[in-house]
């Protein structure tokens, strides 16, 4: 696969720092949101695009959601202009590490809580406003959180745990 153009625009999510600037991002998105004017710009900011359906995307993106939803709740501009979370996911479905009936329940919850999950998608290109999709979609948006490629640490593999194929216990 060829790198994604504008990849270096996206935050991972592999630390607890990672998480902290997550957080600090929303709070910040809502605060210029709701001083901005302009329901575009409100859009670019209030807009949240997670790339990877598996564990990490889909937590992160639910954790977040979340806790998103609880402090719009201060910022009545950004409250009335409304958020949009996107799950991108390059396979035909999300969560793969788990039972097809599993992933399937939760798309379904995901899907109940309002968020955008788009199966069979990727990311061709970021921009500093904007995500362009493999369906030729433009998503404005400031936040591209990036999940997918997460592996586990090697050090478990001195552990003395049962570990799959992937190296996970």
């Amino acid at each position: 696969l060829l790198p994604v153009p504008g990849l270096e625009r996206a935050i991972g999510f592999k630390s607890l720092a990672d998480a902290i600037w997550l957080r600090n991002q929303v709070i910040e998105t809502l605060e210029a949101a709701n001083a901005s004017e302009d329901p575009a710009r409100r859009a670019e900011q209030l807009t949240f695009v997670f790339v990877g359906g598996g564990y990490a995307g889909v937590e992160a993106l639910a954790e977040l959601q979340d806790f998103a939803v609880d402090a719009i709740e201060r910022y009545p501009r950004a409250r009335l202009q409304g958020m949009n979370w996107i799950l991108i996911e390059a396979a035909d479905r999300i969560l793969p590490e788990t039972d097809a009936d599993l992933a399937e329940y939760a798309l379904d919850e995901l899907r109940g809580r309002g968020i955008d999950v788009r199966v069979g998608t990727r990311i061709e290109e970021l921009t500093d406003s904007a995500a362009r999709l493999s369906t030729g979609e433009t998503v404005p948006t400031r936040t591209v959180v990036w999940t997918t490629g997460v592996a586990p640490h090697p050090s478990l593999r001195s552990l003395n745990v049962p570990l799959n194929d992937h190296g996970r216990v």
